[in-house]
């Protein structure tokens, strides 16, 4: 892929359904190989980065810690607000920054800081993230058809490795169009991150894999992904609870809290100690005539409601309607609710979809 602009579709499967999601766009620039070693640009980045962090000795400081469970954080290339959102809350276990994408032809790419991603890659956003969380994850992303050829290239663990080396950082696998795995894919991806997992783990690090809601035996069958067998392979699994409105269609709940707390409670029973909730701060717009539904933070989701009467439904999302348009977002309400169906399940770690022009904990 050349460099330069390139759209992103970041895409939900559930029980084999796909809608396309809100378009990201983002600058990439090409993750280059040479014989197994990463390119001289990057290592030149890494050593500025390493250079910063001895320098600064506030880097790798440890933020407030709060009573229940950890709140760790997605942060998304070209999230407005996320950077200022890190620096403000003290109270982040866990910051897990997008630095790269894998491709539809499977080759590594990394997000570098630019301004139409401002919160990609660079020596001064590691030696941020360092400083206002206790632990750093690189996010891989990358959809099924690229995960499909760049799990038989030896490049990748070893390209991945080389960044999570360079920066200190633990590394996550979001790897999402569940519903369409084949057989052969979900072995595959089972030998991938076993893999993964001990290249990291020689190094000290960590990895973490994310997946979807399964909330009773019959939503499991939708899917070949089992977290009682994944569980064993990583250090972390998190189920994503959240995204329903792509199931349940314009009008409702991005998390209902029955199903939400159903999805908990399956994750810890099947995860155990290694279950991470992942919880929703963002909101919705929907075209109740069409279906189309797009996600955008939930400051923005307020902002366009403005004057419209607003209500809080028993999800506890703030909700609201003017005409074919129907409106929901979180608030500081919301999250603590969802804080204690993660509380209630008897999980110690909850990551926020997203940072940044969301709502957070207190």
């Amino acid at each position: 892929m050349q460099r330069g602009d390139v759209i992103r579709r970041r895409r939900y499967v559930r029980n084999g359904l796909i809608l396309t999601g809100c378009l990201l766009f983002a600058s990439f620039s090409v993750f280059q190989f040479r014989s197994g070693s990463i390119s001289s640009d990057l290592q030149r980045a890494d050593a500025l980065s390493s250079a910063n962090a001895t320098d600064n000795p506030q880097l790798g400081g440890t933020p407030r810690a709060n009573d229940g469970p950890l709140y760790d954080a997605w942060m998304y290339p070209d999230a407005p607000g996320a950077m200022a959102a890190l620096k403000s809350n003290d109270n982040i276990n866990a910051l897990k920054a997008e630095f790269l994408h894998i491709n539809d032809d499977g080759s590594l790419e990394q997000i570098n800081e630019d301004e139409s991603t401002p919160n990609g890659y660079s020596a001064k956003n590691v030696a941020t993230i360092k400083k206002y969380s206790r632990q750093q994850y690189i996010t891989v992303s990358g959809t099924m058809q690229g995960t499909e050829q760049a799990m038989k290239s030896g490049r990748t663990i070893t390209g991945i490795v080389a960044l999570a080396n360079k920066t200190g950082f633990n590394v996550e696998l979001d790897w999402e169009e569940y519903g369409q795995w084949p057989p052969e894919y979900y072995q595959s991806y089972k030998r991938f991150v076993g893999q993964l997992a001990d290249k990291l783990h020689d190094s000290g690090l960590t990895l973490a894999i994310d997946g979807p809601p399964i909330y009773d035996a019959n939503s499991q069958a939708w899917y070949q992904w089992k977290y009682e067998e994944l569980a064993p392979l990583v250090d972390s699994t998190v189920m994503m609870v959240y995204d329903n409105q792509y199931d349940m269609g314009v009008g409702t709940s991005i998390a209902p809290k029955s199903w939400s707390i159903d999805c908990m409670e399956w994750l810890k029973r099947t995860a155990g100690d290694k279950a991470v909730a992942g919880v929703a701060a963002y909101g919705y717009s929907g075209d109740k005539q069409s279906g189309r539904i797009a996600v955008n933070s939930s400051d923005q989701i307020r902002r366009r409601v403005g004057e419209l009467h607003v209500t809080r439904n028993a999800d506890g999302e703030l909700v609201a309607t003017n005409g074919r348009t129907f409106y929901s977002y979180a608030d500081k309400q919301t999250m603590d609710m969802r804080l204690e169906q993660v509380k209630q399940a008897g999980i110690t770690r909850l990551s926020v979809w997203s940072l940044g022009d969301n709502p957070w904990f207190e």
